[in-house]
């Protein structure tokens, strides 16, 4: 998967999160840091991180993500395709 359809995905996600207004005030923030952190690291030159920096930063988005499936399907779903996504860029 290219680098843009991750940014549509990204895209996507951003629009279920905005029309999804019974998410938590904490869940909502949680995914917007996880967006913002993706978003960075995408907006980064050279390597994308470190084996440290990976290693939590999927630890966090897969957080988030089973935060999301279990109570918000929709931004569960938008979610993991951003998660595939950025597994098949390796990051």
């Amino acid at each position: 998967m290219s680098e843009k359809a991750l940014r549509e995905h990204l895209n996507t996600l951003h629009a279920e999160l905005e029309a999804t207004p019974t998410v938590d005030p904490a869940l909502r923030k949680l995914l917007r840091e996880t967006v913002r952190d993706i978003q960075e690291a995408l907006d980064r030159p050279g390597p994308t991180q470190s084996p440290s920096e990976s290693e939590s930063f999927a630890d966090r988005l897969t957080e988030t993500l089973q935060h999301f499936e279990a109570e918000h399907p929709a931004l569960g779903a938008a979610l993991r395709r951003v998660t595939n996504a950025l597994s098949d860029l390796g990051i």
